[in-house]
């Protein structure tokens, strides 16, 4: 893939952060993108940075080694290997 396809690399050529922040209100009824940035007074916990996993393919693949769903562990994605996903 061409770097030019990745949004995030033409903000940054453009001189700004290769970030964005996404929010949406509970009820769906609000919802706020930016770019270059995210906005600090829309988090309830800090950011939790996390490497892609391939990152010449130019996808927001991550490596996941285990899935929680509030406090049970769920079966998936623990063997060796894990699992990937993709955001």
């Amino acid at each position: 893939i061409n770097p030019g396809f990745n949004m995030l690399s033409c903000l940054s050529a453009d001189g700004l952060r290769p970030h964005f922040g996404f929010w949406v209100s509970d009820d769906a009824h609000e919802a706020e993108l930016t770019f270059g940035g995210h906005d600090k007074e829309r988090l309830a916990a800090d950011l939790e940075w996390t490497p892609v996993a391939v990152p010449e393919k130019g996808h927001w693949m991550i490596d996941i080694v285990g899935i929680r769903v509030g406090d049970k562990k769920l079966d998936v994605c623990t063997n060796k290997k894990g699992c990937r996903g993709l955001l």
